[in-house]
């Protein structure tokens, strides 16, 4: 974004939304299906999971994590690929609607990494919380 050159922001742009679609997505759902196994083998099975408010924490995080990549990220993805595509701006440049959009991604992907830092931070503590 800082050089603002057109194919520079362009590549990118293609190239995240296609490193989240092979690597992110596959890998939530890996992370996902291997901590709920791990989780419920050292819990007592799937009641457990429940009956420790720390374990469904960090699950109810991850799913926000995941509910925000899919509600927002690839919506702003695919918008910001689409202007990249579009047109130059007055100046030449992008047109300002993609940097307001990229802006908006940086805002929501920053919540979709802390979201499950949280949960990682909660699955290793295992803070008592209520019961």
């Amino acid at each position: 974004e800082r050089n603002g050159e057109m194919s520079v922001l362009q590549f990118a742009s293609r190239a995240v939304r296609k490193a989240d679609l092979l690597f992110t997505g596959p890998g939530v759902i890996l992370v996902l299906g291997n901590g709920l196994a791990l989780a419920a083998d050292a819990w007592g099975g799937w009641s457990g999971l429940h009956r420790n408010a720390w374990i469904s924490l960090a699950l109810g995080l991850f799913a926000a994590s995941g509910v925000v990549w899919v509600a927002f990220l690839l919506r702003y993805q695919s918008a910001m690929g689409e202007l990249s595509n579009a047109g130059v701006g007055p100046d030449g440049g992008l047109p300002i609607e993609f940097f307001e959009v990229l802006h908006k991604w940086y805002v929501w992907g920053t919540v979709a990494t802390v979201l499950p830092l949280v949960s990682l931070y909660l699955m290793v503590v295992k803070p008592t919380l209520w019961s």
